[in-house]
This record gives C-alpha cells, sequence and structure tokens, in this order.
C-alpha cells in the first residue's frame, strides 16, 4: 500500500514536471528585437477621418488591402501615375493624396514569458505625422519624416492575447505643426510607413534606443587624436531604470578588434534610482598602435556594452568604430584624415526609386552602395535634403565611404524653429558615432542654422558641409545597377533578334515586402547586347507575384507618344512584388519584332518560430485594392479576333524572306479564313513576323505570335472604325497607315475605346493637304500641295484670312489642327529673348487634314 502511495506520488512529480516543461521557456537573453514589416493591412480616407474607429481592436479590417513595409501611398503602385505630386506641389490642383490620412493596422501575439518585460515600437521613419495606437490606447506620435523614434507600449501589450497596432499618418502640408513642407524643395514627396518598424523587448535596467530627439539612449565614443602611434576612446553611455527600486549598475566596456579579440575592457558602476537615466562616462587607457581608419582601409574595432543587474547581465549593446583624425582646411574646404588630404569625388544621393518613392528594400540601397564603392572614381556620398536610414551608414563604415548628412529641410519658410532643433538633434544623435560620417549638412542659412544645430550633440564635425566634386546627381538607388555592361554594347552592330531578361534575386521570401529588380535588353541573333532597340516592351508576370511599374514603357524618342516608364531606349527596367505566396514567379517582356525573354524567381515559403511573436498571415482574397480617382477610359477587353491565339510554336526552319512572307500569309488563312490578306494591317504583321523569322532561324514562340496577333486584332478594331468615318478617303488611308505602325510596328498597346473616341471627335470634311518629299510625288485629285512645312503656312494657303487672326486665335487654331493629324509634330525651343516658342510641323509626304473654317475661325 505504502508503495502504491509512493509511486502515484512520483508519477504526480514527474508530471508536473513535464508539464512545467511545456510552459514558455524563461528569458535568458535580453534585448530582443523584431522587424515587423510584414502582414499589415492599409487603408486610405482623403479626408480626416481619424475618429472613426480605424485603432481599435475590433475593428475590422479584413477588406483593407494586405501591405509590407515600407509602404507609401504617393507612388505608382498605388497612384497609377509616375509622379502624382507634381502635377498638384503645394496642395495646389488635385489634393486626393495630399490632404487625407493613411491608416496601417497589425495584428500579434507576445509569449507570456514576456510579460513584464519593457516593450518599445522602434520606427525608423514614418512620413510626415504619425499617431499611432495599441489595443485602441495611444501610444504617442511622432512629427517629421525622416528621425527615428521609439515608443514604450509595455502598459499597453496583452502578453498571450491579440493585440493590435494602428498607425495614421498624415501628409498634410500646412499642418498645425508646422512640421517642413516638401512641397517647398524639389524632392520627390513619399508618405506612409516608409522605413522600417520593430518589436523590441528590454530588461527594465536598459540602455534606451539611439536616435531618439526626445530622450538621450545608446553611446557616444569619440577618439581624441587618434593616429599611428596611439589612441585614447571616451565612451558615453546612458542606462535607464524602470524598476520600482534602485538598482546596483555594472556597465563592463569591451573594445575588440575586427577579429573579435578583447584589446581592453572597462568597468563602471553606480546606483539608478526607479525611473531615472544615468549617464556613464567611462575613459580608456591607451590603444597602442591602433588600425586607422580610412577610406582605402576601412578598419572597423567594436565597442560591446554589458549591463549587469548585480551580476545578471540585463542588457547588451554594441557597434562598429574607427579610429581616424579628421579636420577641414578651412581656406579650400578639402577634407584631411589621418593628415593626409582626401579629394571628394562622388554622388548626391536620395534614397528613391522609380514607381517606389522613398519605400525601398534595403537590398536596394545596399546594392547603390556598393556599386559607388566599387567606382574608383567615386569614394563620397552626400545624402541629399535628408538623413538615410541608420544601417545606410553602418554599410559605409565597412566600405570606406565617405558621407556627408543633410538634413531635411532649412531656410525662411514658416517651418517650426522648435521641429528644426528636434530632428536635427535626432538625427545627430543616432549617427555620430559612424568614422565614415565626415560633416553635417545644415543649410546655407546661417542665420537658421545657428538656431537649430545642437553643437554639444558633436563637437567633432563640420557643419557647413565640405568640398566635393560631385560627379553624379542621383534620384535614384537604381542608377548604379545595371542589368548589362552597356559600354560592351554594340552601338550599331546586328539586328535586334531577341529580347534577355534577368532578374535581381533567383528567390525571395513569399513576403509582400520582398521586391525584385528585372532587367530587359536587346541581343543580335547571337546573343550580343545591341543599342538602339525603341520599339514599346511590354511586362507581364504569372505566378505569385505583380508589377509595381507600368505594364507598357513606351520610348520617350517617340515625340507623339508620353512615356510612363523611364525608358527611352533598351535596356530598360521593371519591378516585381510578392503576393506574399509560395511558388514560381515568371517575368516576360514581348516587344513586337524581337522574340521575347523571360526570368524566373522562386518565392520560398518561411515557417515563422512563433517562440516570442507570434504575427497572423494574412490573406488576400476578398481585399480591396487602394486607388485613388483616376479617370477610367473605356476599354474594350473583348476585342474581335480575326486572328484567334494559336496553341503552336511556329517552326518553319531557315528560309529566305519571300517563303518566310507567304508562310505567314498562308498560315493566317488557313487558320483565320475570313482575314483580308491585302490589307495594310495585316501586310504590317506580315512583314514584322517575317523578320523575327529571319532574326531566329525560323522559329517563333506562340505567345510570340499571340503577342503581334493581339496587336492586329486592335489595329483592325480601329480600321473599321475609320473606314465609317466620312473623312477625306486619302486622310483615312493615312490614320490606317499610321495606326499599323505604331501599334503592329511599334507594339504600342493603344486602347481602343480612346482611339475611336478621339476619332469621333474630328470634324468631318475639311481639306487635305500634302508638302510633297523630295522624290516620289504622285498629285491625288483633291489634294492641295503646299510647298512650307509649317503648320501655320500649311492653314493660310487653304484660308488666306488665316494671317489676320489674333495671337489667341492662331494658337487655337494651331492647337486644334496638331490634335488631329498624326502627321504634325509640335517642338519647343528657346526664342532670342529667352522665352519659349513653339513650332508646329507636318510631315512631307503626308497628308494633313485641314478642317472647314467654321471650326477654327475666331
Amino acid at each position: 500500500m505504502k508503495f502504491g502511495v509512493l509511486l502515484m506520488m512520483m508519477l504526480t512529480i514527474i508530471t508536473s514536471v513535464a508539464g512545467q516543461k511545456k510552459q514558455p521557456d524563461p528569458v535568458s537573453s535580453l534585448p530582443l528585437s523584431f522587424l515587423i514589416n510584414s502582414q499589415w493591412t492599409f487603408n486610405y480616407f482623403p479626408a480626416d477621418t481619424s475618429g472613426r474607429g480605424f485603432e481599435y481592436p475590433g475593428f475590422n479590417d479584413s477588406k483593407w488591402e494586405a501591405v509590407s513595409l515600407p509602404h507609401t501611398w504617393t507612388s505608382y503602385e498605388t497612384t497609377g501615375e509616375l509622379k502624382p505630386f507634381s502635377k498638384s506641389p503645394g496642395e495646389t490642383g488635385e489634393t486626393y493624396w495630399w490632404t487625407g490620412w493613411g491608416w496601417y493596422r497589425k495584428h500579434f501575439t507576445l509569449n507570456e514569458a514576456y510579460s513584464g518585460k519593457k516593450i518599445f515600437l522602434e520606427f525608423e521613419g514614418v512620413q510626415k505625422y504619425c499617431k499611432v495606437w495599441v489595443n485602441g490606447k495611444p501610444a504617442g506620435d511622432h512629427k517629421g519624416g525622416y528621425g527615428s523614434f521609439d515608443l514604450d507600449i509595455t502598459d499597453l501589450v496583452k502578453a498571450g492575447k491579440d493585440n493590435v497596432i494602428a498607425v495614421a499618418v498624415s501628409y498634410l502640408q500646412k499642418d498645425e505643426f508646422r512640421l517642413h513642407p516638401d512641397s517647398e524643395s524639389n524632392i520627390t514627396a513619399s508618405c506612409g510607413i516608409t522605413r522600417n518598424v520593430r518589436l523590441v523587448i528590454r530588461n527594465r535596467l536598459y540602455i534606451p534606443m539611439q536616435g531618439s530627439s526626445s530622450h538621450e539612449g545608446g553611446a557616444v565614443f569619440t577618439a581624441d587624436e587618434a593616429n599611428e602611434k596611439g589612441a585614447v576612446y571616451c565612451l558615453t553611455t546612458w542606462v535607464k531604470n524602470d524598476f520600482t527600486e534602485p538598482k546596483n549598475c555594472t556597465v563592463q566596456t569591451t573594445l575588440l578588434d575586427s577579429k573579435k579579440t578583447v584589446i581592453q575592457a572597462i568597468r563602471s558602476e553606480a546606483v539608478i534610482n526607479p525611473g531615472l537615466t544615468f549617464m556613464f562616462i567611462q575613459r580608456s587607457k591607451q590603444v597602442a598602435k591602433p588600425h586607422l581608419w580610412s577610406p582605402g582601409d576601412p578598419y572597423l574595432y567594436y565597442v560591446k556594452i554589458d549591463i549587469l543587474d548585480r551580476k545578471e547581465r540585463a542588457d547588451t549593446y554594441s557597434f562598429g568604430v574607427g579610429f581616424r583624425n579628421i579636420s577641414r582646411d578651412r581656406n579650400t574646404g578639402e577634407l584631411i584624415i589621418n593628415n593626409v588630404r582626401i579629394p571628394l569625388t562622388g554622388c548626391q544621393w536620395r534614397q528613391q526609386a522609380p514607381w517606389l518613392g522613398d519605400a525601398i528594400p534595403d537590398w536596394m540601397v545596399r546594392k547603390y552602395l556598393e556599386s559607388v564603392s566599387g567606382n574608383k572614381k567615386t569614394n563620397f556620398i552626400r545624402t541629399l535634403d535628408y538623413p538615410a536610414a541608420g544601417w545606410f551608414y553602418d554599410r559605409a563604415d565597412s566600405l570606406g565611404l565617405l558621407v556627408e548628412e543633410d538634413f531635411s529641410g532649412t531656410g525662411s519658410h514658416s517651418y517650426s524653429g522648435d521641429e528644426q532643433r528636434l530632428m536635427a538633434t535626432g538625427m545627430i544623435r543616432r549617427d555620430r558615432n559612424h568614422p565614415s560620417l565626415v560633416a553635417w549638412s545644415l543649410g546655407g542659412d546661417t542665420s537658421v542654422t545657428k538656431k537649430i544645430y545642437p553643437v554639444r550633440e558633436d563637437t567633432l564635425r563640420d557643419f557647413f558641409g565640405v568640398k566635393a566634386d560631385i560627379i553624379h546627381d542621383c534620384d535614384s538607388c537604381i542608377t548604379y545597377y545595371p542589368a548589362v555592361d552597356t559600354g560592351n554594347t554594340t552601338p550599331a552592330g546586328g539586328e535586334p533578334a531577341a529580347l534577355i531578361v534577368s532578374a535581381s534575386h533567383k528567390s525571395i521570401a513569399a513576403d509582400r515586402g520582398s521586391v525584385i529588380m528585372v532587367k530587359a535588353y536587346a541581343a543580335d541573333r547571337e546573343g550580343n547586347p545591341v543599342r538602339g532597340f525603341k520599339n514599346t516592351i511590354r511586362w507581364e508576370v504569372a505566378g505569385p507575384g505583380r508589377l509595381i511599374g507600368p505594364e507598357n514603357f513606351i520610348s520617350y524618342s517617340d515625340s507623339s507618344n508620353v512615356a510612363e516608364g523611364l525608358y527611352t531606349e533598351l535596356p530598360a527596367m521593371n519591378l516585381i512584388r510578392s503576393s506574399g505566396v509560395p511558388g514560381k514567379i515568371t517575368v516576360s517582356v514581348f516587344a513586337a519584332g524581337v522574340a521575347s525573354g523571360s526570368a524566373e524567381i522562386e518565392a520560398l515559403g518561411k515557417e515563422s518560430e512563433g517562440k516570442v511573436i507570434t504575427e497572423p498571415v494574412l490573406a488576400n482574397g476578398g481585399r480591396r485594392k487602394v486607388t485613388g480617382s483616376i479617370l477610367v477610359t473605356r476599354r474594350f477587353n473583348d476585342t474581335p479576333k480575326e486572328i484567334k491565339p494559336s496553341e503552336d510554336d511556329l517552326k518553319p526552319g531557315v528560309q529566305n524572306k519571300t517563303w518566310y512572307s507567304c508562310y505567314i500569309k498562308k498560315l493566317i488563312k488557313k487558320n483565320d479564313p475570313g482575314v483580308d490578306t491585302t490589307c495594310i494591317e495585316l501586310t504590317s504583321l506580315s512583314d514584322l513576323l517575317t523578320s523575327q523569322l529571319i532574326l531566329n532561324d525560323g522559329i517563333m514562340s506562340a505567345s510570340d505570335f499571340n503577342y503581334n496577333a493581339e496587336h492586329f486584332n486592335t489595329c483592325r478594331l480601329i480600321a473599321g472604325y475609320i473606314s465609317n468615318t466620312k473623312l477625306p478617303t486619302i486622310f483615312k488611308e493615312s490614320l490606317r497607315k499610321y495606326y499599323a505602325r505604331m501599334i503592329i510596328t511599334k507594339g504600342n498597346d493603344m486602347n481602343a475605346g480612346y482611339e475611336m473616341d478621339w476619332l469621333n471627335w474630328i470634324p468631318s470634311g475639311g481639306v487635305v493637304v500634302i508638302v510633297p518629299a523630295e522624290s516620289g510625288l504622285t498629285f491625288r485629285k483633291g489634294v492641295i500641295y503646299a510647298k512650307d512645312p509649317s503648320l501655320n503656312s500649311i492653314i493660310k494657303t487653304v484660308y488666306p484670312q488665316f494671317g489676320s487672326f489674333s495671337e489667341d486665335g492662331r494658337e487655337r487654331a494651331l492647337l486644334l489642327i496638331d490634335r488631329m493629324n498624326p502627321a504634325v509634330h509640335c517642338t519647343v525651343s528657346r526664342g532670342n529673348n529667352g522665352n519659349p516658342v513653339t513650332v508646329f510641323t507636318a510631315e512631307r509626304g503626308e497628308p494633313v487634314l485641314v478642317p472647314e473654317f467654321k471650326f477654327i475661325s475666331e
């Protein structure tokens, strides 16, 4: 009996111990920092809706768009406009994206083992004013778009339960706080949570975040008169006690070399009372023969700071440092590092990218820095108009790049002087330890500068910039990431035969924040890159990804079109975003007359560890994408298919041009008997496909054939509409040739609905005028022939009284006729007095329709 009772007691103890092992592991290593950029929802409201309950945990955001950070709502990706703010700067004109609020929400669960620990949200940048709630309760706000800040949310978080973060962001230019209005500078505006966000867990005896304008934190490293013989450094560390009782605190500082070998250690002790922050100042012994940091030899030491609560480690903080001495020649402005004059040559740079604005992924910036560092001609970067993210300077330290950090907005505007001081303070506190940072640029207005820069924050650097030779003023981090070595391309080599597509990554995380850069260039039949390819290109994405930039790139060199995609000629670049689902993403690029190219990227799923925080994965279904009030022109999605899609590749083999031309027409006639094989549209298609077969040894994929057939079908739809108008016959013929050239030969993806609306607008009747070409003139009945291609002269030829029109009347008539005629082109040049002069000129040999006098009369 006693044995049985003892056995039962032992089993109970074992079960109890086993049960305890299933509980969360005790906290053993703090601080912990988690990037929480994923699984946010977003919505934008064009009016002040901050009181609608979006901050409450029970609000249903299942219809809101799922996004990842960094994020902005003023990018092409959201607005569909390349630079939406440049059309209405300073909240003049269209204010839809300026005056509202962008709302972000995120759910997370904190492991119960961390109950009672300090919990912080750390933001690297929110543009430009934000309010933050946790579980419906205010956590704080922040002013200014480029400063780092943290919020103590310890008392708002419920461990072991679902928590909701809500962030409301405003970009109002004339706001109550008088924050710096970006409309008053030349930078492209981006608003939203444009940089990383972290959730940080700390003990209650800890080192506060470094870089806040509202409190001191982190540590400051200074090395007096460092040289080859020796150096002495001073370290200032801030420690806060958030316990309810005094704490015996020990700060143990260790200096390590690049191999993490200990060089020396310093130990200091103090009693810190509850709620107070204590400043420890430690001065080292001399470091003998230090390895000096320089642009050519960016050697880094490391400082490791351990905070001990009696004998238990409570916090730790480490960062890279460099021993070097720095000064500036006041006469020449030259920089002197380690007694060596360093000529500065490099770039002025903003953290921006096409279609993304400021909200760009970290890898893209790193690629840019590596490219600048790898260029023998450049050693310097000025972060133009605002500070970069904090880690930017870590990378510059390790690469040996010299950086001048610019302040976001100085001048004589109504910008709040107090906010200037706070933003400059936060910037300096965050980045003053970096050896790569050689100067602060706080603007040229000394009357303002004297008020805003806190000299006590940094006594070692210049506050008025350094002399540098700027050879590249770069608005985008993409400039230094070419898809192909364009220096080795053939300017006038072989004919473009195919498109070659490459991606920046072979695999990415299946996360909505994963952005891929894809580039395309043209190659001849031997695969050699060639220049000069300017046809319209189309980007298509299959699988769990979507385009960030425009679908179609129209070359800027075509003066009759306005491109929406930074494209003059190939190479060209676009961006792809993961949809957050694992799988294969295929990016294909098409253009008329060449074989398409493609690249594949694998989006890889990752299981969440969920040991400390758990973030629920957001489904894509049922969500509404945020869009603006964009005017949408009718578009025919069901264009009649005179040529039906092919499922088979074309493989006739190597033949001559005549054979290919007959083959194409016979193939189309066989598959689509109703097609008119004599029309200008089919002739254009046949010529195009024949050329492509010649350049690709008689092989064409079904997708390439279908791409060009789709353009043929669109062109035929427009041609049918042209035929039914009452326009002069010769003008109708010229319009059909124009559309065949633009849509089929050049591959422009024109909107048939828009084009037919435009054709319906052209007045019927009128007189056709042709300015003969130098040779090959064929007179046609009913056509007036003129000598001067100037549109002004052409109109006078038809209506002599046009010469007596007022200046406004002539301008209206010229604009009307220019709009009617694809063969008329407008150029703007500078007159003798420096003012712009607009000239309208007709193409020789092409019909120009001058409408009846009643349409142009004053």
